[in-house]
């Protein structure tokens, strides 16, 4: 290892930037600075806009929240604890047009309202605000079909945010909302400093903040390594070819801006986070810009630690991965084939760069964890890292463990990630990869045996009891007992993720008990059997949701357990949809991974 950096130092002065649409390291945008003069202003953090990282909010993302918010977003959730300005814009939007407010609601109730959800998934419409012109006009700016899927099945809703601008009187309370909450940006921005200091510093480098390519009036990148999808025609100067017949020619190279914005947005859960790159910020039409180049990161807190870092390390690493193409490229069938190992079919949707992106991305992220648990000796903290990679590995980042061992030698090295970027990926041993999943087991089960006998005593130690004495009742078949005190624990802990659980498990029971054919009324009984099996259905999806990143094996068992009783009711396709998303968590310790491969087999053998 000596001797492997020892030549990379050597090799510092040659120029590593030579193929097509390579990053300018020379050619910093305005008052961007270096690592080693930020250290000298400010010991412990760096003004974010120094590297094109901008914490603000947004009047567009505000709009749609308000939108949502009125359309019933977050009504079913405890208002008591929700923030002074969440309380007020619901009290000043009380008055809107009952018509426009009829028109929101529907439209939530089609679209967003899930019943067995505590909360549903608005990432579409986040996404939506910012791909918003300005307001008062608030159109959706690129193409219907250039949007991501999300954003897309969510674009039906911009008629209706631009029409409750015009009409609720938002248009009038934005700008006093949003100075209202600058003290928030502000706390926010300083945040957002001290991490990036603490990344770069670790990192020894500095974001890429200018690319030299080609870009087509679509924001599409144009013979660029790493480029996500096959383009089939490119748009710019015509001229003739050899025989004489007129061609396209490609767009001329121009040099495109990167950014990163951090946007606060005070209108949603305090937990809530969104990290996406996918799209571009359409309040800015004059940058030169292509997809990839712009990262959202949107935040329901100001300590919101952990996003702010996933998503500049994205915006620092991701084009490192351009810069060293023709290396991917050379271990890309062997990259594919270890994905296919761990990950089945959807290996088919990730590319070579994605799996070496996500995979160094979430190393990154998990040795900065273990160097703030303490020290290198430390196995507890050794198996946090190891259960938080294996984690990311089931999810397709299927080098994370290599790249995670080989960031310990660099950190003693102090040299600059990208110089030893090549080397991770010369490095990679496919055979020991695929073996991950034989080797980490151990560590995560101590992991998740630590936690078990670490519960807090006090009111929580109560709850377990109750739980302890529920599992019994449910055992010796008294479930009619285990059901009255699971629902009181339900009702005094409604967000609580076994008690959820064992409700639903209790009451599926209880159905599996009625028998439609032995009783004297067998329409009644099977309409008894069916509002069982659904409100079971319901209670495991709470639980579902509810569930910690602890509490895996629960998630595990309650999609196999919703698919049992959809393949009853004769739903074998969303029964199937279930078991593989349990099958898609991996072999978890206490979860239900065999019997969801099992049932899988039976289906398709009825097909």
């Amino acid at each position: 290892m000596n001797r492997i950096i020892a030549l990379i130092w050597i090799g510092l002065g040659l120029s590593l930037w030579a193929f097509p649409g390579a990053p300018d390291r020379s050619s910093r945008v305005p008052g961007e600075i270096s690592v080693e003069r930020a250290s000298r202003q400010t010991p412990s953090a760096v003004r974010p806009e120094e590297v094109n990282v901008f914490v603000q909010t947004d009047p567009r993302l505000f709009t749609v929240m308000a939108a949502l918010l009125v359309a019933g977003y977050g009504a079913t959730s405890d208002h008591q604890g929700e923030s002074a300005l969440l309380a007020r814009i619901r009290r000043d939007l009380a008055g809107i047009d009952q018509s426009l407010r009829a028109r929101l609601a529907d439209y939530y109730k089609v679209h967003l309202e899930a019943p067995d959800q505590a909360s549903p998934s608005i990432s579409g419409y986040v996404g939506l605000s910012l791909v918003l012109s300005p307001p008062p006009d608030l159109v959706v700016v690129p193409s219907r079909e250039a949007l991501p899927e999300d954003i897309r099945r969510a674009a039906d809703f911009a008629p209706l945010v631009r029409e409750f601008y015009a009409q609720s009187g938002v248009a009038h309370l934005i700008r006093s909302y949003l100075r209202q909450y600058q003290p928030h940006v502000h706390r926010l921005r300083q945040h957002v400093g001290s991490l990036i200091f603490e990344m770069l510093s670790y990192l020894h480098t500095l974001p890429i903040t200018r690319l030299t390519g080609r870009v087509d009036e679509a924001g599409e990148r144009t013979g660029e390594a790493g480029s996500r999808k096959p383009k089939e025609k490119k748009r710019g100067r015509a001229g003739r070819d050899k025989r004489g017949e007129k061609r396209l020619a490609a767009p001329p190279r121009q040099q495109r801006t990167r950014r990163l914005f951090v946007v606060l947005n005070p209108l949603d859960r305090p937990h809530a986070a969104y990290v996406r790159n996918d799209i571009l910020n359409a309040a800015d039409t004059e940058t030169v810009r292509a997809l990839g180049d712009d990262y959202f990161v949107i935040i329901g807190s100001p300590a919101d630690r952990d996003a702010v870092q996933m998503g500049f390390l994205r915006f620092v690493l991701e084009p490192l991965g351009e810069r060293f193409a023709r290396t991917i490229r050379e271990r890309a069938d062997a990259i594919h084939h270890l994905a296919e190992q761990i990950i089945g079919e959807k290996a088919a949707e990730e590319t070579a760069f994605s799996i070496v992106n996500e995979s160094l991305i979430q190393a990154v992220h998990a040795r900065l964890q273990r160097r703030a648990r303490g020290k290198v000796k430390d196995v507890t903290a050794d198996d946090e890292a190891i259960y938080e990679l294996s984690e990311a590995y089931e999810r397709g980042a299927v080098l994370a463990f290599h790249f995670y061992e080989q960031l310990i030698p660099w950190e003693r090295a102090g040299i600059d990630i990208a110089d030893y970027y090549e080397h991770l990926l010369r490095t990679i041993d496919v055979e020991r990869e695929a073996a991950r999943r034989r080797t980490v087991r151990e560590a995560r089960a101590r992991r998740e045996a630590r936690h078990r006998a670490s519960r807090p005593s006090g009111a929580d130690a109560s709850l377990g009891q109750q739980l302890r004495r529920a599992d019994t009742l449910i055992r010796n078949g008294e479930f009619q007992r285990a059901r009255a005190l699971l629902q009181e624990l339900v009702k005094a802990h409604p967000h609580h993720a076994r008690a959820l659980y064992g409700l639903a498990e209790v009451t599926s029971r209880m159905a599996s008990r009625i028998n439609p054919a032995e009783s004297r009324d067998e329409d009644a009984a099977w309409e008894r059997l069916m509002t069982e099996l659904k409100q079971a259905v319901q209670l495991y999806r709470r639980a579902i949701a509810a569930a910690s990143p602890e509490e895996k094996w629960l998630v595990s068992r309650a999609h196999v357990a919703i698919g049992k009783i959809l393949e009853f009711v004769g739903q074998e396709g969303a029964a199937r949809s279930e078991y593989e998303k349990a099958v898609n968590l991996g072999d978890i310790p206490h979860g239900a991974y065999d019997e969801a491969r099992k049932r899988l087999r039976e289906i398709s053998g009825k097909t």
